[in-house]
């Protein structure tokens, strides 16, 4: 069997969409001033936005074959 199209790309988005609630909360809960709370939020969430649609960029990038072991059998039959 053919193993399940994934990319590193792909899988490290999972984990970055997962992990953003955690690590939201944890630093709001760290930081004590208002002030410094919305800056660092902010630019948690620009860091978080810019590396997820680079992510799911390269993913969308990634060519995937399906079936290439079947492509090859009936090229390898059919040489034409």
């Amino acid at each position: 069997m053919t193993e399940m199209a994934i990319s590193n790309y792909l899988g490290i988005f999972i984990l970055l969409l997962l992990s953003y609630p955690f690590v939201l909360v944890v630093l709001n809960i760290a930081i004590f001033s208002k002030d410094l709370r919305t800056k660092y939020t902010r630019w948690l969430n620009i860091f978080f936005a810019v590396s997820m649609l680079a992510l799911l960029y390269f993913h969308m990038q990634t060519e995937v074959i399906f079936g290439k072991e079947l492509l090859d059998q009936w090229y390898g039959s059919h040489p034409e």
